[in-house]
């Protein structure tokens, strides 16, 4: 599987992780698959968390919201998004503990200016490698 993120869509996600900085920013993305070729759109969802500095949360109400946006849109749910204000773009212990299914996950690192996508394969995140359309 070929994962794609649009250089638009990166520069989004830049400067909506750089404009809550020092806080965690967080979403969820959709995928369109178009031979074989998945295509990954973010969308930015409210940070629920109390310390938003180390963690995020999405509440289950801005969830169904937002995953009904994707359907209307014609995206499938496939994972979520959120930054890491100032560490590594790599799964957390957090991350670790609230992972859904085999979701992807899409992690901006905004001091180091790296984006990643980890998918979890039901015992670890894998790295999988984001080509840029």
């Amino acid at each position: 599987m070929n994962y794609y993120l649009s250089s638009y869509e990166i520069e989004k996600i830049r400067k909506f992780s750089k404009n809550f900085y020092p806080f965690e920013t967080c979403g969820i993305i959709g995928c369109s698959k178009i031979n074989n070729k998945y295509f990954i759109v973010p969308l930015f969802l409210e940070n629920k968390a109390s310390n938003k500095r180390m963690n995020f949360r999405i509440k289950n109400e801005d969830l169904i919201n937002g995953k009904n946006i994707l359907y209307e849109n014609c995206l499938k749910f496939c994972g979520f998004f959120h930054s890491h204000p100032s560490t590594f773009a790599r799964p957390t212990q957090g991350d670790k503990n609230f992972h859904i299914g085999n979701s992807l996950w899409l992690i901006y690192s905004v001091c180091h200016n790296e984006i990643k996508l980890y998918q979890w394969n039901g015992f670890k995140f894998n790295e999988r490698i984001i080509l840029i359309s």
